[in-house]
């Protein structure tokens, strides 16, 4: 029996996968065992830039974590600052779909102006424009508050920083608070690193729980259709020896009644005139006699 052509494709891909799941979770260890190590070098040397300078760092703390939150505050508002530009480059674009959808129905004349498709289009052109315009708002309203609040940690900074009586601090736990921002950043290119292995071995496991699904309904239709053709066959087979059963009881019937009858003239016991008498016990058999003419 010819095997299904289903499942060839199906089979390929779960050995792929299965190639892919083991790939993955080998590279998904060896990714999180090397941030753990990461992270445990990093705070080893910190630990050992720290000694001897544990009074400046511990003064000079708050100008660095200041300084650290007017960073990353900056880096969002760069992102906020990107998601203008795109949203403001959305909206141009649907403002030349409006403009050209007026122009199409200007060009149509008088007659052709409540034409439907022209219409419809000119109202997702200006939905579309709506739309736009009030993404462009939101994230024109957002980037102006991160960078407030951007400009407002840095103006704290700046004055922590001009602090005299922490100058010498901040200048001798520089190494440290440099090095711990280096390991902060090394640590969380490591954690995203992982999570996106994390995110292919998932997407590699569902494919291969798919697979495994197909192959085995096609193995439950393949399994269901030889069992319907058996049991066609078995009924055909049956079907024909019951009837060839029958054919062979009615030959036989006849036969046997012939016989009966031959003896029975033989023998006398039916004498003529009483064939009738000597055929009715022969069920439906009947013989019909005709006189002689006298």
């Amino acid at each position: 029996e010819e095997v299904d052509g289903r499942v060839e494709p199906w089979l390929e891909k779960l050995n792929d996968s299965a190639i892919d799941v083991n790939r993955l979770e080998t590279e998904l260890s060896k990714s999180r065992k090397h941030q753990i190590h990461v992270g445990t070098e990093t705070e080893r040397r910190c630990n050992v830039m720290a000694k001897g300078f544990k009074r400046n760092i511990k003064a000079s703390e708050p100008y660095f974590r200041t300084k650290a939150r007017a960073d990353a505050q900056k880096e969002r508002a760069v992102n906020v600052m990107l998601e203008f530009n795109h949203a403001c480059e959305a909206h141009l674009r649907a403002k030349e779909a409006l403009q050209e959808a007026e122009a199409r129905t200007r060009g149509q004349g008088c007659v052709n102006v409540f034409d439907p498709l022209l219409q419809a289009a000119l109202s997702d052109a200006n939905t579309q424009l709506l739309r736009a315009q009030s993404s462009k708002d939101a994230a024109e309203a957002r980037h102006k508050l991160e960078l407030e609040k951007a400009d407002q940690l840095m103006m704290d900074a700046d004055l922590l920083g001009r602090n005299i009586l922490i100058a010498r601090d901040i200048r001798n736990s520089r190494p440290y608070f440099q090095e711990k921002e280096r390991s902060r950043k090394l640590i969380e290119e490591c954690r995203k690193r992982s999570e996106r292995v994390e995110r292919e071995l998932m997407n590699a496991k569902q494919g291969y729980s798919e697979a495994l699904h197909s192959l085995n309904s096609i193995s439950e239709q393949v399994h269901e259709e030889r069992l319907r053709r058996k049991a066609l066959k078995h009924s055909k087979s049956r079907e024909k020896n019951h009837h060839y059963s029958r054919k062979h009881s009615s030959n036989s019937s006849g036969l046997c009644h012939k016989s009966i009858l031959e003896d029975s003239v033989q023998t006398g016991t039916c004498q003529p005139g009483g064939i009738d008498d000597c055929l009715q016990p022969l069920g439906d058999l009947r013989v019909t006699r005709k006189d002689e003419a006298t």
